[in-house]
């Protein structure tokens, strides 16, 4: 009996994805989770439509669903530059100094910086001093986020300049309202929305087994259309 639910479950979850918009999200999710079209008196759409939001968030913050560029300007004086409202963690970043001078800076956790920057103290001991005229800026660098603002050690402190920092990062796509309103994923991880909304419909519902195999496929990653055959043969 086993086989045969999951059999179908794989089933379902093979289905091509025809679009990212909120009305086709919808359909895949009420099949899968096997009720009508527009939900029923267990599960409302809007219930459906808080569960594809929260598969967004904790698809975007597993995987690199969302790709983002961003420049920001470093100066000698302020704060840190702040980050994108969409932003959740760095992936690379370089120091755009004068016209060509491109400077690859090491991204580090901001809990590692201490044991992090011993090495580069000695080297970079003038970025300490405001307006140092011999800041070297091809030693190693290392940056960091916190409080929702790019940080860079050494900090650049040269008086009267302005530097750009090219970042790329993984953001949080936009949250689903209207029915027109598309998934701002990349189409390689809808399946996990849909995956991680199913998981949350189907426990609402009662269904165990149908919960734990929907989270099972948001955590692995897998790809339904790939490992249909090889589960049937078990």
């Amino acid at each position: 009996m086993r086989s045969l639910v999951l059999g179908s479950l794989l089933l379902l979850a093979s289905t091509v994805f025809g679009g990212t918009s909120l009305t086709t999200l919808y359909g895949q999710v009420t099949t899968r989770t096997n009720m009508f079209s527009d939900g029923d008196r267990l599960t409302s759409l809007a219930m459906i439509r808080d569960a594809l939001n929260r598969g967004i968030v904790e698809t975007c913050r597993k995987y690199p669903a969302v790709e983002r560029y961003d420049t920001m300007y470093v100066r000698d004086t302020g704060y840190a530059p702040l980050l994108a409202s969409d932003f959740d963690r760095l992936h690379a970043a370089v120091r755009i100094s004068g016209r060509t001078l491109r400077v690859p800076l090491t991204v580090i956790e901001h809990v590692d910086l201490m044991s992090e920057m011993f090495p580069t103290l000695e080297a970079n001991k003038q970025d300490r001093i405001t307006a140092n005229a011999t800041i070297n800026l091809m030693s190693p660098r290392h940056c960091y986020t916190f409080a929702g603002r790019f940080n860079e050690h050494p900090k650049f402190s040269l008086a009267g300049r302005t530097d750009s920092v090219e970042i790329m990062y993984y953001a949080i796509g936009g949250l689903l309202s209207a029915a027109g309103d598309t998934a701002q994923v990349s189409p390689s991880y809808v399946e996990r929305v849909i995956d991680y909304a199913c998981s949350i419909i189907a426990g609402q519902r009662g269904d165990a087994e149908r919960a734990a195999y929907y989270l099972a496929m948001f955590e692995s990653g897998m790809n339904p259309t790939k490992n249909r055959e090889e589960e049937g043969k078990k």
